[in-house]
């Protein structure tokens, strides 16, 4: 019986694979929202969770490899994007030459766009597994590769080495250093690896052409801006940063909403908030990308929120 089910799952896995490249056409062409819905509602019950690894290209011509199973990576595959508010936010700033750090880089959809735009690419990746699939990717795009430097370790404020919780298969993305946000999640399993500061990370000709730093390292964020805002003031009052500031990275630091705002308005910084959708209702909806919103105050029912602090114009 048990070889019998093992042969089963390998064939609906095959069928899943089979059946997806013709899901994102419909998707991309079905001229119905309503019907898009629904295609996507039924894939999601019916073939994405089955885990079937696809390559697939982004709008921008990328060929990645992905897992149907893991957020990130389906979206990819099916909308040929991730993110669409910031993928819009950074091809509107980036330009060649510029350098572009990906803290959190996840499997290369980011670090590749950067690339794609002719800037050069500091990938940061703390989860080994998540770091082979990056380099893998990038192995695919070999032109763009060739301006992307990765670095396998978790960005901190401080040196040294750290317990990494490793996010279940559905959004690997979500693998933290944050023991709080790990217990919070139920993620048992650990594995230690080495973390090094932003300044420590980047050469001093990679310091002066830092344009955009994008951080999505999942509860770190608000140390490592810290950290920046002391020792780095310089660097941060110059460039745009994409970061994901949580309650819980918040108390790590020891400091209120308000009192983080008071440090970035004395750096002469703003604050605006970027909308993300991970119940993919804007790609489905194929409504063009929102721009950064005004940060009024914090959505009770957020743990989380995806900001740009830029220089105050």
């Amino acid at each position: 019986m048990h070889r019998i089910s093992r042969w089963r799952e390998r064939g609906l896995r095959a069928l899943s694979r089979a059946a997806a490249p013709f899901l994102r056409l419909l998707l991309a062409g079905l001229p119905c929202k309503r019907l898009r819905h629904r295609l996507w509602h039924w894939a999601e019950r019916h073939i994405n969770w089955r885990g079937a690894e696809l390559t697939g290209r982004t709008r921008f011509g990328a060929r990645m490899r992905t897992r149907l199973d893991d957020l990130v990576e389906h979206a990819i595959y099916y909308f040929g994007c991730w993110e669409p508010n910031l993928t819009a936010v950074i091809a509107e700033r980036l330009r060649p030459g510029m350098l572009f750090v990906d803290a959190g880089a996840n499997v290369g959809y980011f670090s590749l766009l950067a690339a794609h735009l002719g800037a050069d690419v500091v990938a940061i990746e703390a989860a080994p597994h998540t770091a082979r699939r990056l380099r893998d990717n990038l192995a695919r795009n070999p032109r763009l590769a060739s301006r992307i430097r990765v670095v396998e370790a978790a960005l901190a404020p401080e040196p040294g080495s750290l317990d990494l919780f490793l996010a279940p298969a559905a959004n690997r993305g979500a693998t933290t250093t944050s023991a709080v946000r790990a217990r919070q999640a139920g993620y048992a399993k650990a594995v230690r690896v080495p973390a090094r500061r932003l300044t420590d990370i980047l050469s001093a000709d990679e310091r002066a052409r830092l344009t955009f730093l994008k951080l999505d390292i999942e509860g770190a964020d608000i140390p490592v801006l810290v950290h920046l805002m002391t020792e780095a003031p310089d660097l941060l009052r110059r460039i745009t940063t994409a970061a994901e500031i949580s309650r819980d990275g918040l108390a790590a630091a020891g400091l209120t909403l308000a009192a983080f705002q008071e440090r970035l308005a004395a750096l002469g910084l703003e604050m605006k908030v970027l909308i993300n959708r991970y119940d993919f209702a804007d790609l489905l909806a194929l409504q063009p990308p929102q721009p950064p919103q005004p940060f009024r105050s914090w959505p009770e029912d957020k743990q989380q929120i995806d900001v740009l602090i830029t220089p105050r114009c």
